[in-house]
């Protein structure tokens, strides 16, 4: 079992250990031999034989408070007895245990939305402080949030970092109300004619 609990410095990662009958952990920057340096880890599940398999992609923090500790976003299995070695990214994730609830709840769904979700034309980028996700919406001084960071269309939380914003249309559901002001909380639906930049 691995705990995506935390996703910056010192992630722990544990497995059931058969020998001892207990769980064994281990540090993910000891495992990849990482010092002074940044990444996201997320665990992902197990290979067929029982490895753990994390995705290790370049630190979101912003501003960057130290160099990255990998360039690009990569697929690694570990028994935590060794370096990780990097596999395919389209490498078969075996997960066990019974699904009991959608993984994620849907935006559209949620039972907190509070009206019609629409469409607004803007830059999507990443902030200090909360929310982290802001939209600016182009040709007015409005701010949408993402509501408690909520989890963005994969295509987008594929491309988008700290150095990374996305300029298009977004489809977003409402938390609150507009109120001048004051931040508008939403969460992200889905998104089109998207291009991304450099910031």
């Amino acid at each position: 079992m691995a705990y995506p609990n935390e996703q910056f410095h010192n992630v722990s990662l544990a497995v059931f250990d058969p020998g001892n009958g207990g769980i064994a952990f281990a540090n993910a920057w000891d495992l990849f031999g990482w010092k002074d340096c940044d990444a996201t880890v997320e665990p992902q599940g197990f290979t067929l034989d029982g490895r753990i398999l994390v995705v290790a992609r370049p630190s979101v923090m912003h501003p960057p408070r130290r160099v990255d500790c990998v360039s690009d976003r990569g697929l690694y299995a570990t028994d935590l007895s060794g370096p990780p070695r990097r596999l395919p990214y389209d490498t078969k994730v075996s997960r066990f245990g019974e699904a009991i609830a959608e993984q994620v709840q849907a935006c559209k769904t949620d039972p907190d939305i509070i009206d019609a979700c629409f469409t607004v034309h803007g830059r999507l980028s990443a902030w200090e402080g909360s929310p982290t996700l802001r939209i600016w919406r182009v040709g007015t001084n409005r701010i949408l949030g993402d509501h408690l960071d909520w989890p963005l269309p994969e295509k987008l939380a594929e491309n988008m970092g700290w150095d990374v914003e996305a300029w298009g249309d977004f489809e977003v559901c409402p938390f609150t109300k507009e109120r001048p002001g004051a931040m508008q909380m939403v969460c992200v639906e889905s998104a089109s004619q998207i291009i991304y930049k450099n910031r």
